[in-house]
């Protein structure tokens, strides 16, 4: 039952990104949007994400547990730091920057926004092959 466990919960977390990523991409596409509103919008539903994926990742961490499998134990641990520097750092960098924007109408610049991107496609590739190992572990 956990390789399903594990499995239903790193598709689960890929579908979620999927519909962040498409909420993000729709919102900046909408006409009666523009760009503060929607860094705004986009501030507050990455931070509640946020808090969401470490509800995920903690279960992810516990389902884990159960194994001794290595390459489940290298993947989650590299998702687990991966996902704290997105947390940690990158979030934090890019709510500053549109906090900036929002207030002064300053573009900071910076290339946080494009490492959080790869952070992201990252994070996807690791969750797939997660799915890939716990659908071959033999219980």
């Amino acid at each position: 039952m956990s390789k399903r466990l594990l499995a239903l919960l790193c598709c689960f977390w890929l579908g979620a990104i999927a519909a962040i990523t498409m909420e993000a991409k729709v919102k900046f596409n909408a006409s009666l949007v523009d760009l503060k509103i929607g860094l705004d919008v986009g501030r507050t539903v990455f931070n509640a994400f946020d808090s969401f994926q470490w509800l995920l990742m903690l279960a992810l961490l516990m389902t884990v547990l159960r194994y001794k499998t290595r390459d489940l134990w290298i993947l989650s641990l590299s998702l687990l730091l991966l996902f704290s520097y997105q947390s940690y750092y990158l979030l934090p960098q890019l709510s500053q920057q549109a906090a900036i924007y929002i207030e002064q109408g300053i573009h900071s610049g910076g290339n946080h926004h494009w490492l959080y991107l790869t952070a992201e496609l990252t994070k996807v590739i690791l969750l797939t092959w997660l799915t890939l190992i716990a659908i071959k572990i033999k219980e």
